[in-house]
C-alpha cells in the first residue's frame, strides 16, 4: 500500500500517547460507507510496537479530528473527507500545531504556534501518515498512520462510531468522528439599482474554494464593471441545527481577461458574511464600487446540495 506522508514538524520530543474519546453518534440511511484505520505506531530502526489502534466506521464523508500533545507540543488536525468515487477520496486538513520554545526574562512559557492547510486525493490503495514529532534522542519516531477503507458493497451503513481495538497505554491522544454536510448549492446574484444584471450558480464543498463565473442577464448593461467577473466563494465553517443550519463564508470578486479566469481587476478581497441556509443574504458592494453609475449588491442563497 502506497502512503501519503504529511511532516508538520521535526522536533525533538518525548513519546506520550493516552486516551481516546467517546464515540459520536450519528443515525443515517446511505448506503456507501466508509472505515479509517488509525494507528499510532513507534519505530527503531527495524523495531516497530503498535501503541494504539482506533478504528471510526460510518456512512460516506464521515469527518474526524486527531489530538496530540506532550508536555512541550500540541497538535490539532482536523480531516474532511469527500468520496469522490468507490475508487478515491478528497482529503482537507487544518492543522493546528503549538510549541513550547522556552521562557520569558519573567520566567513566563514562551509558545510558537502555526496554521496549516492541505487538500490532497487519496486512491483506494493508499495510507496517509502523519510523522508530527520527528526523532527523540533514541531514535525513535512516533507515526500515525490512517488507512481508508471504502465499503463499496451496497447496503444499510451503521451509524458513526469509534471502535478502540488497542487501548493507548500511557500519554495523550484523542480521536473524534463526526458527520455533517459537506455539499452546498450556492446561488449568486449581482443587483444593480435593485434589479439583478449578473447571476451565478454551483455547487460547492465545505472549506472548499469554489469559482462561480456571473454570466450577465440578457438585456442588462453591467457598466462600468469590466467582464467576464468571477465570485470565488468559500464556506468556512457549518453548524447544524435541529430544523436548518448557519455557516460562515468569505469571498473575493475579480474581473477577468477572456475566459482564462486570469485574475485582472479585483474588486473584493476576502469579504466575510454569515447566515442560515435558505436565507437571503445581501452584501452592499458600496466600498468596492463607486455608485456613480448604479448601487451594486451581491445577493448570496445557499442551500444543501442533494
Amino acid at each position: 500500500m502506497k502512503a501519503i506522508r504529511i511532516v508538520f514538524f521535526l522536533l525533538v520530543l518525548p513519546l506520550l500517547l493516552s486516551q481516546v474519546s467517546t464515540p459520536c453518534i450519528v443515525a443515517t440511511t446511505v448506503s456507501v460507507g466508509i472505515q479509517f484505520s488509525i494507528k499510532a505506531i513507534a519505530e527503531n530502526g527495524n523495531h516497530s510496537e503498535l501503541l494504539a489502534h482506533i478504528v471510526i466506521d460510518g456512512p460516506q464523508d464521515s469527518d474526524f479530528d486527531i489530538d496530540l500533545q506532550d508536555r512541550h507540543f500540541k497538535l490539532q488536525a482536523a480531516f474532511i473527507t469527500d468520496l469522490l468515487d468507490r475508487e478515491q477520496l478528497q482529503v482537507r486538513v487544518k492543522i493546528l500545531t503549538k510549541r513550547r520554545v522556552g521562557y520569558s526574562a519573567r520566567q513566563l512559557p514562551l509558545y510558537e504556534e502555526d496554521e496549516q492547510q492541505h487538500k490532497f486525493l487519496v486512491a483506494a490503495d493508499e495510507a496517509m501518515e502523519l510523522l508530527p514529532f520527528g526523532r527523540n534522542n533514541e531514535g525513535e519516531v512516533l507515526k500515525v498512520k490512517i488507512e481508508p477503507l471504502i465499503l463499496s458493497t451496497p447496503h444499510k451503513v451503521a451509524p458513526l462510531k469509534i471502535d478502540i481495538v488497542k487501548p493507548p497505554q500511557n500519554g495523550f491522544i484523542n480521536v473524534k468522528a463526526h458527520k455533517s454536510p459537506h455539499k452546498f448549492k450556492v446561488d449568486a446574484q449581482l443587483l444593480m439599482n435593485g434589479v439583478m444584471v449578473a447571476r451565478g450558480m454551483g455547487n460547492c464543498l465545505l472549506q472548499d474554494v469554489k469559482e462561480l463565473p456571473l454570466q450577465p442577464v440578457e438585456g442588462k448593461n453591467l457598466s462600468p464593471l469590466e467582464l467576464p467577473l468571477v465570485l470565488s466563494f468559500k464556506i468556512d465553517e457549518y453548524l447544524q441545527h435541529c430544523n436548518s443550519g448557519t455557516f460562515i463564508f468569505h469571498f473575493d470578486l475579480y474581473g477577468t481577461q477572456n475566459s482564462d479566469r486570469v485574475q485582472k481587476n479585483i474588486l473584493v478581497k476576502n469579504w466575510n458574511g454569515a447566515g442560515s441556509l435558505g436565507e437571503r443574504l445581501i452584501s452592499p458592494l458600496d466600498e468596492a464600487i463607486p455608485p456613480t453609475n448604479g448601487k451594486y449588491q451581491l445577493v448570496f442563497n445557499v442551500n444543501l446540495a442533494e
